[in-house]
């Protein structure tokens, strides 16, 4: 037993042992000099944690980029995932790296449990969780920044395990399920449908042992019950997510930009030959090893069923995955809530947790049935495997010579389905019980396959370097400042990314995420002086994908910018407008100073257009997350630069009073006579409506579990 602890504990803790040295570091996809750790992740953590540590409070509204949203309502913030609070008491991004490989290795003892439980060896089940933590895919996505789509890919193999726990075992607890998949929706709801096809199939699978009609009456009541107790636990996020979408630009994704990065079927060639970079949700590639031993699981003869049917998983997340290409598909995100979703490409997690599965039942064959290989046929998957091999091999010589560029991926390929089948010939020539150890040389070459891919897939650069990209920029910003009064900064091209900003405590104008404002997209849109042509992930959009060029013909406009409070612009190229001062050039930046920037506040006649007839400057006692402190004199319409999202509340001299959508977009409350106290709060109902719901929740299933945990000792005594 201290054996088997020990390999397990060995395999499964490999990740840490790979990145313990690089924690405090940014991971990037070979190739790109972006990654969402660094734009999105990071200065979200870094919020949070300076929102806890510095000003003693949780901050449920973020000015950081695009004139302020609600953390309350983004998955991506970090907020409402109980174990994502873990990686806020180290130094970033140190704590986003050690949580994503906390959740790799939660994966590969989800996957190791699984396996155990549908009664595979030790050793099956420990290639199959290896297989998981090493996964190109997973690792594709940590380089390209999707860590929360990895902190609920985790879960995924969990989900599974509590469905046999609840399902099949007696006694055990029966919402077990659904907490997982509540877990999953905290982590990223958009995980919610791969999670949430794979557990049906297994249902379904599971039920069919035996099948009849009652049993499938009682399995779909309890899948019903936990669906609602998913729904309960995620509430917290799903409840204000509700409110947001209706309000932000997703909302008028077209069916174009739901089907974004289908994967194009020649892609399906990355199944024998890695990628290595460039497009990280078009990778299919599960290693050589993985591969071959999925090829000799699906042609044994023990467990035909269950191979075959995990078989028909691969083949259908696989098609999935095509979206676009895939006849019908479109017909499907019609449905109402997957009109919201987009990548199809990530039903491919799906098929590779199938793909692994397979695998382990052909590591299991190799492993109880030595002999299992000496009695193959003629015509058998070892041939398959050199075939596959051979050809690979065929094309590096014509490949090299066009192409001028040895190319190592198909030299890779080559050798890791050749190493694959020398070692199973050995393995057929030495068949006995004692000579089982040619097995562990599996586990070798799979880690060198895989890992390797991984680390030539990713690059890592120091946390330094990456928080203070463009620092210069930043620096002189704050050098110049805006009178001594709270400013904002935009940038046409990107000049001042979002993780330099944070860490120097500047608020943008500008941002990158996938939930914005409508309203202020709009507003952005004639500030900037640019046309919006749907869709986009980053204001300004940058639709051919070089933010330094894009927007180089765009006209921004110094009188609306000033009534986002925007004092400095940034850009890659000049800019034109009598309303801008040119500071300088710092790095590759232009630096101007907008000289019709309006204060953070003001107050003005209730007649007058917007940002014109201002009577007074209101001084500003307190600034927060949650709450705005300002003495302000009146008469008039006090105007706070802060974008307008409901949960945003008023008071004047302690009293309530309402909050005035100004020109759709900022706050404002009309003053009477005199000096007044202004204290604007953000108290969202969605969000604590939700809490309460998700606590509801959490207490039912807490009293359920005691329960049934005080009736089992009863029935054991």
């Amino acid at each position: 037993m201290k054996i088997q602890k020990l390999s397990l504990l060995g395999v499964l803790g490999l990740p840490l042992l790979l990145l313990l040295p690089s924690l405090n570091s940014f991971f990037f996809t070979a190739g790109s000099q972006f990654t969402d750790m660094a734009i999105t992740h990071y200065p979200n953590a870094l919020t949070i944690q300076r929102g806890v540590t510095q000003k003693g409070e949780i901050p449920l509204w973020s000015d950081a980029i695009l004139g302020g949203f609600p953390l309350t309502a983004n998955p991506l913030s970090g907020l409402h995932y109980p174990p994502g609070w873990l990686a806020l008491f180290f130094p970033l991004p140190a704590g986003l790296n050690l949580l994503v490989v906390l959740h790799l290795i939660l994966g590969g003892v989800g996957v190791y449990q699984f396996l155990r439980g549908e009664g595979l060896s030790l050793v099956a089940s420990l290639f199959g969780a290896m297989a998981w933590e090493a996964m190109p895919r997973l690792w594709a996505h940590f380089g390209a920044g999707h860590l929360t789509l990895l902190y609920a890919s985790g879960w995924i193999p969990w989900l599974l395990v509590a469905h046999r726990s609840a399902f099949q075992l007696r006694g055990r607890f029966p919402v077990f399920p659904g907490i997982i998949l509540g877990m999953v929706i905290l982590a990223d709801p958009r995980m919610v449908p791969v999670a949430g096809l794979l557990w049906a199939g297994y249902g379904f699978m599971r039920t069919g042992r035996p099948f009849c009609a009652m049993s499938l009456i009682h399995q779909g009541l309890r899948g019903a019950l936990n669906l609602v107790i998913a729904a309960g636990i995620g509430a917290v996020l799903m409840v204000p997510l509700a409110e947001f979408l209706p309000l932000s630009t997703r909302a008028r994704m077209t069916l174009e930009d739901r089907l974004v990065m289908s994967l194009p079927p020649e892609r399906l060639i990355g199944l024998v030959v890695p990628e290595m970079g460039g497009t990280p949700e078009w990778v299919v590639y599960v290693g050589t090893v993985v591969l071959s031993l999925g090829m000799i699981g699906i042609w044994s003869s023990r467990n035909r069923k269950n191979i075959l049917l995990w078989g028909a998983g691969v083949a259908l997340f696989t098609l999935l995955s095509l979206g676009e290409h895939l006849p019908g598909y479109a017909w499907l995100t019609q449905l109402p809530g997957l009109n919201l979703l987009r990548v199809p490409s990530r039903m491919l997690i799906a098929a590779d947790f199938c793909w692994i599965v397979v695998a382990s039942y052909g590591m299991e064959m190799l492993w109880v049935d030595p002999d299992f290989l000496r009695k193959l046929p003629k015509v058998n998957p070892l041939l398959g495997v050199l075939g596959l091999g051979c050809f690979i091999l065929a094309l590096i010589p014509p490949v090299w010579m066009f192409g001028k560029v040895f190319p190592l991926r198909l030299a890779w390929s080559a050798l890791g389905f050749l190493g694959v089948f020398a070692w199973l010939a050995i393995g057929r020539s030495r068949v006995s019980i004692k000579h089982r150890w040619w097995v562990f040389w599996m586990f070798i070459w799979m880690a060198i396959d895989l890992w390797g891919v991984d680390a030539l897939s990713n690059y890592r650069l120091p946390a330094e370097m990456v928080v203070k990209e463009k620092a210069t920029v930043a620096e002189a910003i704050l050098q110049a400042t805006c009178d001594g009064r709270p400013f904002r900064v935009y940038s046409p091209s990107y000049s001042l990314p979002q993780q330099t900003a944070a860490f120097y405590d500047l608020q943008l104008a500008d941002g990158v995420d996938p939930l914005q404002l409508d309203a202020y997209s709009r507003e952005m849109q004639q500030a900037g002086g640019y046309k919006d042509k749907g869709y986009s992930v980053t204001l300004p959009p940058f639709p051919n994908g070089e933010p330094a060029t894009d927007q180089i013909h765009a006209k921004p406009d110094s009188r609306r910018l000033g009534l986002f409070n925007v004092c400095f612009l940034a850009a890659e190229f000049p800019l034109g407008g009598s309303g801008f001062q040119f500071v300088g050039k710092f790095h590759t930046a232009f630096l101007y100073k907008n000289l019709d920037v309006l204060p953070r506040s003001w107050v003005q006649s209730e007649t007058a257009n917007l940002g014109e007839g201002i009577l007074s400057i209101p001084t500003i006692q307190s600034f927060g997350a949650n709450r705005v402190a300002l003495d302000a004199r009146g008469p008039g319409l006090l105007v706070l630069s802060e974008t307008y999202y409901p949960g945003w509340q008023v008071t004047v001299d302690g009293r309530s009073a309402e909050v005035i959508p100004v020109h759709g977009i900022l706050r404002g409350v009309i003053l009477p006579a005199g000096n007044h106290e202004v204290v604007f709060w953000f108290r969202p109902i969605s969000f604590f409506a939700g809490m309460a719901v998700s606590l509801v929740t959490l207490l039912a299933t807490s009293i359920l579990w005691l329960r049934r945990s005080f009736a089992r000792q009863r029935e054991n005594h």
